[in-house]
Parts: structure tokens; C-alpha cells; sequence
């Protein structure tokens, strides 16, 4: 099992700062969004009038970036904001986002949520079981 030093140095440092992967991209196309959306189009479906929601492992915002356009309240978390900053920007200011390790580290405390998304993040921590 890697340490906790080498997980944070992965993701800090080296995770969305290097070659793009399948599961990222430098860049993405309108389709590779709009695929995207797909997901979260369909997530929608069942979360209809829950305004309040938390991405844990919120990587690059696409999914706070497509509820935000619906007027959700959007809160994200994650361990860098490298990705955030990279792809979506433009969210920051209108989220709230923490840069926290979400397996070690307490964050939202004091918030309520209506609806927590954790897409993309059990095969990137060690504990799983400790983040559910």
C-alpha cells in the first residue's frame, strides 16, 4: 500500500500536472464534455428539487460546473486544485471548495447536504470504507 506521503505527492504533484491519461485530458473536446454530462444529466433525473450539493473528490469541477449552471448550491473537496483550476476556473468563485485529503482530513462540518456525489474516487484512495 502506498503511503500516506506518496498518495498526497501523486495527486499534489503529480496526478493532473503530467500526461493526460484516459481518465483526464490537458484539453477536453465539446463531445468529451458533453459526454460527460451525459452522467450527470441522468443524475438529475432522481436529485429534482435537492439544491444543496457536495462533489468529494471533485478533481477538475466538470461535475459542479454542470450543476452549477442549473443554479445548485455546489461544494466540492479535494485533495488539489490543480485539476479545478485547469478545467473550470471560472467555478471557483462561485462554489465553495476545500483543498483538503479527504480520507485524513475533516472538511464541511458544520454543512447539510441534499445530495453527495463521490464519482471516480474509490480506485484513488486507500481506505475506502473510511471515506463512506
Amino acid at each position: 500500500m502506498p503511503s500516506k506521503k506518496e498518495i498526497s505527492n501523486l495527486y499534489v504533484k503529480e496526478y493532473y500536472q503530467k500526461t493526460p491519461s484516459k481518465s483526464y485530458k490537458i484539453k477536453y473536446t465539446k463531445s468529451d464534455l458533453k459526454f460527460n454530462e451525459i452522467d450527470y444529466a441522468l443524475s438529475e433525473i432522481f436529485i429534482k428539487n435537492k439544491r444543496k450539493i457536495l462533489d468529494i473528490g471533485c478533481g477538475e469541477g466538470l461535475l459542479l460546473n454542470f450543476f452549477l449552471k442549473k443554479k445548485y448550491k455546489c461544494y466540492g473537496v479535494d485533495i488539489t486544485d490543480f485539476g479545478i483550476k485547469n478545467q473550470n476556473k471560472h467555478i471557483l468563485k462561485n462554489i465553495v471548495f476545500e483543498k483538503k485529503d479527504i480520507i485524513n482530513e475533516n472538511f464541511f462540518e458544520n454543512e447539510k447536504f441534499d445530495v453527495i456525489f463521490l464519482l471516480n474516487v474509490a480506485e484513488h484512495v486507500i481506505d475506502f470504507q473510511k471515506i463512506i
